[in-house]
């Protein structure tokens, strides 16, 4: 994994937005314009769209902070696979092919104390068709713009999951993107698609100090 720049904090919180649904559909309640037309140099719009990620991310949130510092990274597969899911100290690819386990066995996802119904398992098998069918190489310049949006272009949303390392262990975890990378780990895995061995995304580094 290596950082590449410094990016604007209003752009990671617009791109958080745009790829959860259940925030879109949160955020459609007060303008859609918030999503599909940001402004980004507009304080209010700024605020709204925090305001809304904080209510239902609270989470993550409460972590970063009012004002975070965040990175664009790019990093590889095999980076992937060591990094820990959001669920504490398990494994990205632990957690990954525990969805191809259970897709098999057409099971549940279980996984430690982590357990999800095999609606979840569904889920998560049509966004890697998804991707092996829609997938598109692209570049920093659209991962950087807002004229691509995570809910129309899966190929650009791949590169925008969220990564939060924890100074005091180095360990870094998978905050946002979940299933957009677990559906990239499996067909990776699978070897069904020529998909990307390296990825960009956005990266904090948590500070205990402040």
């Amino acid at each position: 994994m290596k950082i590449i720049q410094p990016i604007n904090h209003n752009f990671a919180i617009w791109s958080f937005l745009c790829g959860d649904f259940e925030l879109k559909n949160n955020i459609k309640l007060l303008d859609k314009k918030l999503i599909y037309q940001p402004d980004l140099l507009s304080p209010l719009e700024n605020n709204l769209r925090w305001e809304v990620f904080k209510s239902r991310r609270n989470w993550i949130a409460k972590d970063i902070g009012e004002m975070p510092s965040f990175a664009l990274i790019e990093y590889t597969y095999g980076d992937l696979c060591k990094f820990n899911s959001v669920f504490g100290s398990i494994k990205f690819g632990d957690f990954a092919n525990e969805y191809m386990r259970a897709h098999k066995n057409k099971d549940d996802f279980k996984i430690k104390n982590v357990e999800k119904p095999y609606s979840s398992v569904v889920y998560e098998y049509k966004i890697k068709q998804k991707l092996e069918k829609e997938y598109k190489p692209t570049n920093l310049q659209k991962v950087l713009d807002t004229k691509y949006n995570n809910i129309n272009n899966i190929s650009v949303a791949l590169n925008r999951a969220f990564f939060i390392e924890e100074t005091f262990s180095s360990t870094i975890r998978v905050m946002d993107g979940h299933h957009r990378l677990s559906a990239y780990y499996w067909s990776k895995k699978e070897n069904k698609k020529k998909l990307p061995d390296k990825l960009y995304g956005f990266y904090w580094r948590q500070n205990y100090n402040s």
